[in-house]
């Protein structure tokens, strides 16, 4: 099957994108990743994506793939509406790098202080390790975060990915973290920010709940399980 990568490239942070159009023949089974690997192979070396696993568990491949955020390992051809033209662009709402790769460092240390100050006082989890097992298999990937409707017009959101590591660390900090933790995100612009869209768990490669997690720590907190008044 002969089919068009449209790739919205970009050489540097300071660089202007542009759209650059790659024919290849592609077979229905392959993954978008494998026509990438053949454009970087073949024809542009210098063609910029991350790709660590191959098998959708790390999330390193998230690009936004003909208008929706996707892992491009675990995109088969077949499975797109139209697969014989693609567009690829980078992940939306995050500085671009270079060409699909963007800056995830807002995403990988959400929470890292508070993991930092706190990893030698961790109390017994309040929460199932089933809970937290789910929370915890969050691979940092950043694909719902540009998924999320209210990150699009919210810039103070904190985002779905933010908000699910909350909800694991609340389960295990101590109390003066937890404390802190919880006026981060108990405002109006924080955890009670989310519209519950869904967008997120429909993205989400480990298919995570990610939005049932979000509303049970709303409820924690209205229930008063979790202490803390709310922010304007």
């Amino acid at each position: 099957m002969k089919t068009k990568l449209k790739i919205l490239r970009q050489a540097s942070v300071e660089s202007e994108p542009e759209w650059k159009t790659y024919k290849l023949q592609v077979e229905p089974e392959e993954r978008l990743l494998d026509a990438l690997l053949k454009i970087r192979r073949n024809v542009e070396p210098e063609l910029a994506f991350r790709s660590n696993c191959k098998s959708g568990q790390c999330g390193a491949d998230a690009m936004n793939i003909n208008g929706q955020p996707r892992l491009a390992c675990r995109t088969l051809f077949k499975d797109l509406a139209n697969p014989k033209q693609v567009t690829i662009r980078p992940l939306d709402g995050y500085r671009v790098l270079k060409d699909l790769v963007v800056d995830l460092k807002e995403v990988e240390q959400l929470g890292g202080e508070i993991i930092e100050k706190s990893v030698d006082k961790l109390t017994s989890p309040k929460r199932t390790n089933s809970e937290i097992r789910e929370a915890a298999s969050c691979n940092l990937c950043g694909a719902c975060v540009p998924a999320c409707p209210v990150t699009w017009n919210n810039n103070l959101f904190p985002g779905p990915a933010a908000l699910l590591k909350s909800y694991r660390l609340l389960g295990i900090l101590s109390h003066e973290d937890k404390n802190r933790q919880l006026e981060n995100i108990n405002r109006n612009w924080g955890l009670w920010g989310c519209e519950t869209d869904y967008n997120c768990l429909e993205v989400c490669p480990r298919e995570i709940n990610v939005t049932e997690l979000i509303s049970r720590l709303k409820r924690e907190i209205s229930s008063g399980e979790e202490r803390c008044s709310k922010v304007e």
